[in-house]
């Protein structure tokens, strides 16, 4: 090895561990890494760092832990369940998530969001208001398929832990839901109103009594599962609203 990048690389070494480590072979070490190293290493695996894709790890936390609330309930899952689930250390979690409240808050947020997306694409190209209000209706059967049940399994606790531990503390923002549910019925009975499909209402009001309804029968279901089949429930329901605040 060339003399000068030998002591180069001395000195790069030294400094490195010189605060951490007691005593190191240096020579011995520069060795190993560049030419005493087994047959199938590459040089440059000890030399660059792994690189960690955040975002994903953090995505796979939160998926590990929507299925671990799902499994073991809100209240009784451990931090360790969900490490083990996203196969980490407990420890990893910590380094995105502060506490379990705010890695169950995350969870929530995500189920918000793609409830959020679902619907906007559903009635994205419908310009018939009675179409739209009936399709967003039904459409939340689509988030009650398997695909978010799990999602669905931990509303219950999400709704149970906002009233019972924090004391009118709104942590995961339901009311901020809420708001952007009424937000696009309002536009939705405003828009029917004014082309002459939907009578004058409290838009307020009847989004609010909409959202209470659709609560309700999503409730009522995910407790009993055999109850009703949800899917013509949803559809009946949107009938019956339609028949309430259709002009004729």
């Amino acid at each position: 090895m060339n003399r000068d990048l030998h002591n180069y690389l001395i000195k790069s070494v030294e400094f490195q561990f010189q605060k951490n480590v007691k005593s190191l072979d240096i020579d011995g070490l520069i060795m190993y890494l560049f030419i005493d190293r087994p047959v199938g290493h590459k040089k440059e695996d000890a030399m660059t760092p792994k690189i960690v894709d955040k975002e994903e790890k953090r995505n796979k936390i939160l998926e590990s832990a929507i299925r671990v609330f799902a499994k073991f309930g809100l209240p009784n899952t451990k931090m360790i369940h969900i490490a083990e689930a996203a196969g980490i250390g407990k420890g990893t979690i910590y380094e995105y998530f502060k506490s379990k409240e705010e890695l169950s808050v995350a969870a929530f947020n995500v189920f918000v969001k793609e409830a959020q997306r679902h619907l906007d694409k559903k009635i994205k190209n419908i310009d018939d208001p009675v179409e739209q209000l009936y399709t967003y209706i039904v459409s939340w059967t689509e988030l009650l398929n398997e695909e978010f049940l799990d999602y669905a399994d931990i509303m219950l606790d999400i709704w149970a832990e906002s009233v019972r531990l924090h004391e009118g503390r709104d942590i995961f923002g339901l009311n901020k839901m809420y708001a952007l549910y009424r937000k696009q019925i309002i536009q939705i009975l405003n828009t029917g109103f004014e082309s002459g499909v939907f009578k004058q209402v409290d838009t307020t009001i009847t989004a609010s009594i909409i959202i209470g309804t659709l609560d309700g029968l999503m409730l009522q279901w995910l407790l009993d599962r055999n109850l009703l089949d949800i899917k013509p429930a949803l559809e009946h329901l949107a009938d019956l609203i339609l028949s309430g605040v259709k002009s004729q």
